[in-house]
């Protein structure tokens, strides 16, 4: 008997396996009618006919079994893509996966075997039950590794998928980010699977189970590139030459909600994982428990290999290099924050970040993973929590991979005793809640979120590069002009500083004892166990106090510069610098000390955590503001115009 093809299975077809041929000695008339030799005959013939049937069914279910290497599967250039489909408007039909059956002629005619037989014959199913509900104190349950290649992380994958192959028949579904930034990363992960899956091949044997593969690429739409399939060098192609998606947009929870509906109404008894590799965290994480609750209904485990997540927000940054021009920018991917809801305020740091770790001596200023001049997405040292909460919930696991320029400092074995709650939203709330010192920082943190609370210009009157904005033009103007404009502007400027002080003065107030900004709220920190919590408050009502005195004085500031007489008669130019000496009143004093205490304490007693940059980012600088006046010469023909680049999205 031929050896046959294992087909993906739709609901319109079945496996297919060539017809059974049977040798039926031939009938001769001229001998008469024999009637005792024709009844033995018959018996023979149907006592013959039923042995090689039942041989037949014992063979067939094996043979389905076994991993063919040697033939052609049967394919059709209908069955092998799916349409893309445009994720951006509402759609409630399920996605048409219609692998379509082969034609008529190049059908095989199907053996039609007894349910009863291959339900009998088939491996026991091993179901993949979602893993013990994640704690904040048992996270490591999830994160499986933090790898530094991407040879690495694709080895700590390939692993996974022999430790479940080992139990059964199983599906995996390779679930790629298309995106302009991953490029390289596929072309890495192409040639790393490439000796996997010969190694599969060389030990497969009639006993072992059956591994199918699929890929499926997401963007704005979700593309199959490849159907499943037990040819690996299809896959590894696949994955080499996936086409770009130029959009930017990541609709991953929807790409992974419709993979485990579609490829489970086909692989309808065996294993079925997911491995999603991205370096975001995807444009619709507010599917996330219906996306859970898709995955475990279909026995479908969730496996990331992913970026780090930003501290407390959505955006971090990564690094790309212009072809043309070789200058690195820093443009914003959505890394997703660690936590089910924001822990940090929205507040921007005041001056340079040149003088923190990392970033002394560098004129481009800090490291990508910082996350820009206001730290705003500084990587947490955690994986998203989006992802890993779906990881968690389907029995999957997150690797974590960064690139180089992209990686922090943040190491999970210092990181683990402030790792984030991972529970649900309502869970995370009801916890917040029962904690006073949670639940002020909570409602502190609210208070700031979308109030657009950046710091006051310091350098006055100069014009930032959007891309780049640490470089800027200085406009020539007159000893006079720039006099008068500092005086018509001193309002403007302060109001400024005025909106940012009234949100900072209400965000103190509910984190301060019986309502009172002034009055810490030490006895409910001493209470606190959480190192995580603890370190938030450090760091929330360090920088609250810490703005509130510097807005404060730079009011008085400007007020003091545009007296008659302040300026030299050669000023054109100013920069208001950070200085420890205070010009306010002794409320303000006050608040200095408590801040800087704050700080202080935030660096000492969490160290190599991102709560210490952050608390170091405010602290290095003193809280008064003194003006520098500086002289500019006129440049003939002014600045050279410079043609900005394409950038990708990612």
């Amino acid at each position: 008997m031929d050896r046959s093809t294992r087909r993906w299975k739709t609901k319109s077809d079945e496996w297919f396996q060539p017809p059974v041929s049977l040798d039926v000695p031939e009938f001769d008339s001229s001998r008469g009618p024999h009637r005792g030799d024709v009844a033995a005959f018959s018996v023979s013939v149907l006592v013959h006919l039923f042995g090689v049937l039942i041989l037949a069914l014992c063979v067939l279910p094996i043979v389905i079994q076994k991993e063919m290497l040697t033939v052609s599967s049967i394919d059709t250039d209908e069955g092998d893509e799916l349409e893309i489909l445009d994720l951006s408007e509402e759609f409630e039909d399920p996605v048409a996966v219609d692998l379509k059956p082969a034609t008529a002629d190049t059908m095989t005619p199907e053996v039609q075997i007894p349910a009863f037989l291959i339900s009998s014959l088939l491996p026991d199913v091993r179901k993949n039950e979602p893993t013990e509900q994640t704690t904040p104190e048992s996270p490591s349950v999830v994160v499986s590794s933090e790898e530094s290649t991407v040879e690495g992380a694709v080895d700590s994958v390939t692993e996974r998928i022999k430790r479940q192959l080992a139990n059964g028949d199983l599906l995996v579904v390779w679930l790629l980010d298309a995106s302009h930034s991953l490029v390289d990363d596929r072309k890495r992960v192409a040639d790393r699977l490439r000796p996997f899956f010969e190694e599969i091949a060389d030990e497969r044997d009639v006993e072992s189970h059956l591994l199918m593969n699929a890929v499926v690429s997401f963007g704005k739409g979700i593309k199959q590139e490849v159907a499943p399939t037990e040819f690996g060098d299809r896959i590894v192609e696949a994955v080499e030459k996936m086409p770009v998606d130029k959009t930017g947009k990541e609709n991953m929870f929807a790409a992974i909600e419709r993979s485990a509906r579609t490829y489970r109404d086909n692989w309808t008894k065996n294993q079925m994982m997911i491995v999603v590799w991205t370096d975001e965290t995807g444009d619709d994480t507010d599917s996330l428990e219906e996306t859970i609750k898709v995955c475990r209904d279909n026995q479908v485990s969730v496996s990331v290999v992913g970026p780090s997540s930003v501290l407390g927000a959505e955006t971090g940054l990564h690094s790309y290099t212009d072809p043309r021009t070789k200058v690195v920018y820093q443009l914003p991917v959505n890394r997703g924050p660690d936590s089910a809801l924001p822990e940090r305020i929205e507040l921007g740091y005041w001056f340079s970040a040149r003088g923190l770790r990392g970033a002394r001596g560098s004129r481009r200023g800090p490291p990508s993973w910082y996350g820009g001049r206001d730290l705003k997405g500084i990587a947490s040292g955690f994986s998203p929590y989006a992802l890993t909460r779906l990881a968690g919930q389907t029995g999957g696991t997150y690797t974590i991979f960064d690139r180089p320029e992209d990686r922090g400092p943040f190491r999970w074995e210092t990181m683990k005793t402030y790792a984030p709650d991972i529970r649900s939203v309502d869970d995370y709330l009801k916890d917040v809640h029962s904690h006073p010192l949670r639940h002020a920082l909570h409602e502190a943190v609210k208070v700031t979120l979308g109030k657009n609370l950046g710091p006051s210009e310091t350098m006055l009157f100069v014009i930032r590069d959007r891309l780049q904005p640490e470089k800027f033009e200085r406009p020539y103007m007159t000893p006079s002009q720039f006099a008068r404009k500092l005086r018509t502007s001193r309002r403007s400027l302060q109001q400024k500083a005025a909106r940012t002080a009234r949100v900072v003065e209400e965000a103190l107030t509910l984190l301060g004892k019986d309502g009172d900004p002034d009055q810490p709220m030490e006895d409910e920190y001493q209470l606190e166990q959480s190192r995580r919590w603890r370190a938030w408050y450090d760091l929330t009502r360090g920088r609250l106090l810490a703005t509130s005195v510097r807005c404060e004085e730079y009011r008085l500031t400007l007020n003091v510069v545009v007296e008659k007489g302040a300026l030299n008669e050669r000023t054109n130019h100013m920069i208001l610098v950070p200085s420890r000496d205070l010009k306010s009143s002794q409320e303000f004093r006050a608040r200095a000390v408590e801040a800087e205490s704050l700080l202080r304490r935030c660096i000492k007693q969490n160290p190599d955590t991102p709560w210490a940059y952050l608390a170091e980012r405010e602290y290095i600088h003193g809280l008064g503001i003194a003006a520098q006046e500086r002289t500019l010469t006129l440049v003939p023909g002014g600045p050279a115009a410079s043609s900005q680049p394409r950038l990708p999205n990612f």
